[in-house]
C-alpha cells in the first residue's frame, strides 16, 4: 500500500483512521513524499516511487495536482505495476 501525500500530517491522519484494520491485516505501508525526511516508524518511507510502486497491491494519491505530480502515474509507471492493483485518487 502506498499513500503519496503532500505534507505527513495527512498521512498520518489517513493511517489513524485505519490503524486497527492495517495492524489486522498484516499490511505494510510504503510512503513516498519528497519534502519529509522522517516518518513513523510503521511507514516505510522511500524517495522513489516508481521503483516501489511495482510491489504495491493499492496505491492512494493523496496529493494536490501540481507541475511537480503531473503524471505521476504515467504510461511508463503504469506498464510495470501489478496486473490487479487498485489505485486510489483522493
Amino acid at each position: 500500500m502506498v499513500f503519496l501525500p503532500q505534507k505527513l500530517n495527512q498521512l498520518q491522519f489517513c493511517v489513524s483512521i485505519f490503524e486497527s484494520e492495517i495492524e489486522k491485516r498484516g499490511l505494510k505501508i510504503i510512503g513516498w513524499d519528497p519534502f519529509i525526511k522522517e516518518a513513523p516508524e510503521y511507514i516505510d518511507l522511500h524517495r522513489n516511487f516508481p521503483d516501489e510502486a511495482k510491489r504495491c497491491d493499492f496505491i492512494v494519491f493523496a496529493c494536490s495536482l501540481t507541475d511537480d505530480t503531473y503524471h505521476l502515474l504515467s504510461d511508463d509507471t503504469l506498464s510495470f505495476l501489478k496486473r490487479a492493483v487498485r489505485i486510489v485518487n483522493v
